[in-house]
C-alpha cells in the first residue's frame, strides 16, 4: 500500500507528529496484515513500515517542484517493479523516491523515462566511476537489468593508454548502455608481462580510464583473467580489440551459455603499448 498523508489520515484520522504516524501506521499494517505500508509525504519525503515494525524515514530529494501531479502514482509503480525484480522494501523505497524527484520536476501527468533516470542518478562522475567493492559493482549490475539497461563489458591492462584503446572503448560502449571495465592490478600485470611491468601503477591508469565519458564502471582484479567476474556480472556483450579471435576471449563459453555475444573490435589504428615500448629502447 502507498498512501500519501492525506489519504492514511481518511483512514487512521489526524496524524500530529513522526510519533503519531509510527503508531498509527503500525497499527493498520497489522489490521490490515500488510507486507509494508509506504506513506508519501510530500517535500519532508516518504516513510516506510515494514512487517517486522522496523520503519525508515527518507528525505525526499530537493529539485524545483513545478507540478506534483502523478508523483504518488511514480511512487506506486517504481517501487511495485523494483520489488518484483527481488529489491527489498529499503532499496526499493530509494529507488522510487528518485523516480518521484523526476516526476515533479514534470507539468501534469507524464511519465519518467529511463535515459532520464540513467542521466539523473546513473551517469557518475569519475571519481565514483571506479568500484572499490565487487558486491557494490554487483547490486548497480542488478539494478541496470532492472531497467533492460545493455550491458558490455571488457578487460585488459590498460598500461600506456593510446589511441587504439580509446576507439576500442568508445566503440565498445556504442554496442550497449553500460560499458563495465575490468583492469588488471599491478600484481597481475607482473605475472602476466613480466617485473618491469607495469610503466603506470594502478591509480594512474585507472584515472585516465575514469577521465572518459564512455566508461560507465571500472573495477580491479588481481586475477590472471576475470572469469570470475564475468559469470557474476553476466554481461550481454564482451568485447576484445585488434589480434583476437572470438573463442579465444576470456568468457566467451561462458556467453555461449548464456545468450551473451563476444565482439571483435577492429580499430584500425597499428599500435599497442608493446611497440611504444620498443620504440622507446
Amino acid at each position: 500500500m502507498t498512501p500519501n498523508k492525506k489519504e492514511l489520515e481518511g483512514v487512521v484520522g489526524k496524524i500530529s507528529s513522526k510519533a503519531d504516524l509510527i503508531k498509527k501506521s503500525k497499527k493498520l499494517l497489522n489490521d490490515l496484515k500488510l507486507s509494508c505500508l509506504l506513506v508519501t509525504l510530500g517535500s519532508e519525503g516518504m516513510f516506510l513500515m515494514k512487517k517486522n515494525q522496523k520503519y525508515i524515514f527518507l528525505d525526499a530529494i530537493v529539485k524545483q517542484v513545478f507540478d506534483v501531479t502523478g508523483a504518488g502514482d511514480t511512487v506506486c509503480a517504481a517501487f511495485t517493479f523494483f520489488l518484483s525484480m527481488g529489491f527489498d522494501e529499503d532499496k526499493a523505497m530509494f529507488y522510487a523516491n528518485q523516480f518521484a524527484s523526476l516526476s515533479v520536476i514534470k507539468f501534469g501527468v507524464s511519465p519518467v523515462s529511463i535515459k532520464e533516470y540513467y542521466d539523473n542518478f546513473i551517469k557518475l562522475n569519475d571519481h565514483n566511476k571506479i568500484i572499490k567493492n565487487k558486491n557494490n559493482l554487483i547490486n548497480l549490475i542488478t539494478l541496470y537489468k532492472s531497467l533492460k539497461l545493455n550491458i558490455v563489458f571488457t578487460n585488459g591492462c590498460f598500461d600506456i593508454i593510446h589511441a587504439g584503446h580509446v576507439k576500442y572503448l568508445e566503440s565498445s560502449k556504442n554496442m550497449g548502455d553500460i560499458l563495465i571495465v575490468a583492469v588488471n592490478s599491478d600484481n597481475s600485470i607482473k605475472k602476466l608481462k613480466g617485473e618491469n611491468r607495469p610503466i603506470n601503477k594502478l591509480d594512474n591508469r585507472i584515472k585516465i580510464l575514469a577521465s572518459f565519458s564512455f566508461i560507465d564502471q571500472i573495477i580491479v582484479f588481481d586475477d590472471l583473467t576475470p572469469i570470475k567476474l564475468i559469470e557474476e556480472i553476466s554481461p550481454n556483450i564482451i568485447t576484445k580489440g585488434n589480434g583476437y579471435k572470438k573463442n579465444q576471449v576470456v568468457g566467451y563459453k561462458y556467453l555461449l551459455k548464456s545468450g551473451g555475444k563476444v565482439k571483435i573490435i577492429n580499430t584500425k589504428i597499428d599500435i599497442s603499448s608493446t611497440k611504444i615500448l620498443k620504440r622507446l629502447k
